[in-house]
């Protein structure tokens, strides 16, 4: 019998099966792998400990430290004060306790370690992650919260000093620049003239 239009004598086409979901990872899954994630940093660090040596006296470790103690004399200070704390002060309690000393204390931890040679290279890439941080957090953004703090406790003794400390911020450099550009321009004048092929620079005697 002759096949029908459209009759391709094969069986009728499946619909394809939807997709069967995936369930979440269980907790204990998480768990397990943030135990694994936990054992591997635990490994890195303790190479990095072993594969360094104790320094003292870097110019960013005295700088730090100086921060510190600018933060703990301010927090010695305030506990004198009665509560509770105004705004300025209560502002200047979370710079210094909240913001600056937990980034300055480990900061300074990690300068006070320098890296020997025998690290993989997944080592190497921490402890410059390590540096990095330690430039970005440690220094800056710290430096920016003692500033805020000071700046707020300040502002709780007196607010027309605080504004006025500002302006005198601002004014700073620009006095220095002011003072210091004759002698640039001398320099840089005496240097011209000294240079050889110069009209003005007299000839050796023979």
């Amino acid at each position: 019998m002759a096949d029908t239009p459209g009759d391709t004598g094969a069986g009728p086409a499946r619909e394809p099966s939807p997709a069967t979901p995936t369930s979440p990872p269980s907790l204990v899954t998480r768990l397990a792998q943030a135990w694994d994630i936990l054992k591997d940093v635990g490994t890195d660090v303790q190479g990095i400990v072993e594969g360094t040596q104790s320094v003292t006296g870097r110019p960013k470790q005295v700088y730090l430290a100086g921060l510190i103690g600018t933060c703990l004399v301010f927090l010695v200070a305030m506990l004198g004060v009665g509560k509770p704390l105004d705004t300025p002060l209560t502002v200047a309690l979370i710079c210094f306790i909240v913001i600056a000393l937990p980034l300055l204390v480990f900061g300074f931890a990690t300068l006070s370690f320098e890296v020997r040679r025998g690290l993989g290279s997944h080592q190497t890439a921490m402890v410059a992650g390590l540096g990095c941080a330690t430039s970005c957090l440690g220094e800056l953004l710290a430096s920016l919260a003692v500033v805020v703090g000071v700046f707020a406790v300040v502002w709780h003794i007196n607010p027309l000093v605080a504004l006025l400390s500002i302006g005198a911020s601002l004014l700073t450099p620009l006095a220095y620049a002011l003072v210091a550009r004759p002698f640039v321009v001398r320099q840089q004048a005496d240097q011209e003239r000294a240079r050889p092929g110069n009209p003005a620079t007299p000839d050796p005697a023979p």
